[in-house]
């Protein structure tokens, strides 16, 4: 697993700043990663797992969010139970006049509630049959790092992504800074910070189109 040291010397050396004075310091490179994981993680989600216990006869489960969770029904990627059943999301209504029903002709599905207080309660259309365990699938943040020794969650093509867009909020304080100086605006998405912005969206475009997994409107809902 690649450290933070490690990656911001990898930033470092995209960026050609390996002189003796560098343009930007180790505090400036680290905020920069921080806010490039931020995005990933809307753009290119982790997952976690989360378990609620199931009563028999109880439609209704108060999620209590994992840290580092996406709350909102965006923030569910995959619902089971029992264990290995995928229950899809959909309108948890009974589908019956007045709501009165003895039978179910329809689907079980379910569907994430927002309540009062940033509260969360997961409804299924019927009341569970049997015990056991709903397992949650959930889309998390990417954890900051806390030291230059910490490891970051990314590989692959996520680390590439990562490194693109880090170089790109680096260029982005550049420009600013100049722009500062020179009493002049400086266009976004132009030049050297254009260009790296134009690599990460690239990436991410190709991950959505590849993977199918749910995850193209995320960053847009939540």
């Amino acid at each position: 697993m690649t450290t933070r040291a490690q990656f911001r010397d990898m930033v470092r050396t995209e960026l050609g700043d390996t002189g003796t004075s560098p343009v930007w310091s180790d505090g400036l490179l680290n905020g920069f990663i921080n806010e490039a994981l931020g995005e990933l993680s809307l753009d290119w989600p982790i997952t976690g797992l989360h378990s609620i216990a199931a009563v028999v006869g109880q439609q209704d489960y108060v999620i209590v969010w994992p840290t580092g969770g996406l709350p909102g029904p965006q923030g569910i990627y995959r619902v089971e139970y029992p264990a290995g059943i995928v229950v899809g999301p959909g309108d948890t209504s009974q589908q019956f006049e007045n709501g009165l029903n003895t039978g179910q002709p329809f689907e079980q599905c379910r569907e994430v509630l927002v309540e009062a207080f940033d509260s969360w309660r997961l409804r299924f259309r019927y009341p569970l049959a049997e015990s056991g365990f709903i397992n949650l699938q959930y889309h998390k943040l990417y954890t900051l790092p806390g030291s230059d020794s910490t490891g970051l969650e990314v590989s692959g093509l996520a680390e590439v992504a990562l490194k693109w867009n880090s170089c790109y909020r680096a260029y982005s304080w550049l420009d600013g800074q100049r722009g500062k100086r020179s009493g002049e605006g400086i266009a976004g998405n132009q030049g050297s910070s254009g260009y790296y912005r134009q690599k990460y969206l690239a990436i991410i475009a190709a991950r959505k189109r590849a993977a199918g997994v749910g995850i193209s409107n995320l960053k847009s809902k939540i």
